[in-house]
């Protein structure tokens, strides 16, 4: 009898659940004392105009470059809120119609149309139709197309009487006229004309609409037989009446960075904004690409930058490294080589960087900021008070580096910024942590209740095989958070 006891002993102990012993967890998850900008000195010539913005003498263009975090208008649409609210508003800037590309956008300026448009995107290769800043383009070949912006909410705050087109230039091109509440502006301004040089494929061209409008509709105007279509690259919508911050946004859903530097228009028309601060917030999709080469990346940023500067010699860089995620319950490869790429390549070009990832938590925080209600159960992307604390954190180092060179009379007072971070930042927690992987090896972190044949069995393997894995025997007691190798 005492061997089938024996038996019913081991098994019960193989089965031992695990026991909460870390009760003692550091309880911060942002790493405040880290929040700054890197490599500040080279931000001194945009803060001093940024000074001017306060005594009402200046204007300031910001072009925020980026991925899905971007397009959607997410972090930028914060970060744009909470610097005009201190700088001024002259300028929503550069919006694209993603509602007529049937994707996602900022829901700030609302776009429709009575057709349907054919879209381009640069996450494919270019074709017939070359792409520039927005990583979009649209197209209509309809003689008879009405499309359509408005203003979604808060009219006021991003009132325009000025209103630029990055559109197509060839003598293919519609003229397009604009007509608001279905009466044409007046005819000296009220039609736009493509330049029709066969050098330059697209054009860059301003109407100022004489008063503030919530709304505009644009129509094509087919004037001769040539005339068949209209591409149109975004719209910029701007107060020239104000001064202040006009905050440009160019992000595209899955996009890389050589996703956009591969388009034969993004360095033309990204100059033609022409930006005082061009704010990049990419690497995210790199970190799991399985075509990765660090030092090929390095490069990448490097040449664009270069490449920038020819164009626009006055501008100030800040790159910011990508937050942390999970992706496919793992952890990205090559996350650590990417952040260090953003870094290597801004100080070498000298450039200023942020290090989202780091301030956010580093390695293993997303699983936090996701326990904390901040993030979405894909662990890749935020919910909007993630974006918020996020854009909060940029500001507070924004702000802090630029109080540190403003004279006295233009500081700014951000002790908000700093309150609200301290009143919503994650705090940390036991969570069920996704199964994670690095280089190849997937692990398991346990939680509390978890058994070696529960995490055996969720992992399609046997207790026998993550004892070989990890040096352990089947009657060890699980601890909780301990990674145990399950492949």
């Amino acid at each position: 009898m005492r061997y089938p006891i024996l038996l019913f002993l081991l098994a019960l102990v193989g089965n031992v659940k695990s026991q909460n012993v870390d009760s003692t967890a550091p309880s911060e998850v942002i790493n405040l004392n880290q929040n700054q900008i890197s490599n500040v000195q080279t931000l001194q010539s945009l803060f001093q105009k940024l000074e001017k913005t306060k005594s009402g003498n200046e204007r300031v263009s910001i072009l925020h470059i980026g991925d899905s975090h971007i397009q959607g208008d997410y972090l930028s649409g914060n970060i744009r809120v909470g610097l005009q609210d201190i700088f001024g508003n002259s300028g929503r800037g550069l919006v694209f119609p993603f509602a007529l590309a049937k994707s996602y956008g900022s829901n700030d300026v609302l776009f429709s149309s009575n057709t349907i448009w054919t879209t381009k995107r640069n996450f494919f290769e270019e074709d017939s139709i070359p792409l520039g800043i927005s990583g979009f383009a649209i197209l209509s070949n309809n003689p008879n197309y009405v499309l359509n912006a408005k203003l979604n909410y808060d009219q006021h705050r991003n009132s325009f009487n000025k209103i630029s087109l990055l559109m197509g230039n060839d003598s293919n091109q519609f003229d397009i006229g604009f007509y608001a509440d279905d009466q044409p502006y007046a005819s000296e301004f009220g039609l736009m004309k493509g330049k029709h040089q066969l050098d330059q494929p697209w054009s860059y061209q301003s109407l100022n609409l004489g008063i503030l409008n919530d709304h505009i509709t644009l129509r094509p105007l087919q004037n001769s037989a040539q005339q068949y279509q209209s591409i149109i690259y975004g719209l910029v919508l701007e107060n020239s009446n104000a001064k202040g911050i006009t905050y440009h946004t160019a992000g595209v859903g899955a996009a890389q960075l050589v996703n956009f530097t591969r388009t034969s228009l993004f360095l033309d028309q990204a100059a033609a904004l022409q930006p005082d601060l061009v704010l990049v917030s990419l690497g995210t999709n790199e970190s799991y690409s399985i075509y990765f080469d660090t030092i090929g990346y390095r490069l990448l940023i490097e040449n664009t930058i270069s490449e920038l500067r020819k164009r626009l010699p006055n501008a100030a860089f800040i790159f910011t490294t990508p937050p942390d995620i999970v992706y496919k319950y793992r952890y990205p490869k090559y996350m650590d080589a990417v952040c260090r790429a953003i870094k290597s390549a801004a100080i070498n070009q000298n450039c200023a960087y942020w290090d989202l990832n780091q301030v956010m938590g580093g390695m293993g925080s997303m699983n936090q900021w996701h326990a904390n209600g901040l993030a979405q159960n894909d662990h890749i992307h935020f919910k909007p008070n993630g974006y918020k604390l996020q854009a909060y954190l940029f500001m507070d180092a924004f702000l802090t580096a630029y109080n540190e060179v403003a004279t006295a009379e233009n500081k700014v007072n951000s002790d908000n910024i700093l309150t609200y971070i301290k009143e919503n930042k994650p705090s940390k927690k036991q969570v069920a942590k996704p199964a994670v992987s690095a280089y190849g090896a997937t692990y398991h972190v346990v939680r509390q209740g978890e058994t070696l044949g529960g995490i055996a069995r969720k992992h399609h393997t046997t207790v026998n095989r993550l004892c070989q894995l990890n040096g352990i025997r089947s009657t060890t007691l699980l601890r909780i958070g301990r990674r145990l190798r399950v492949r």
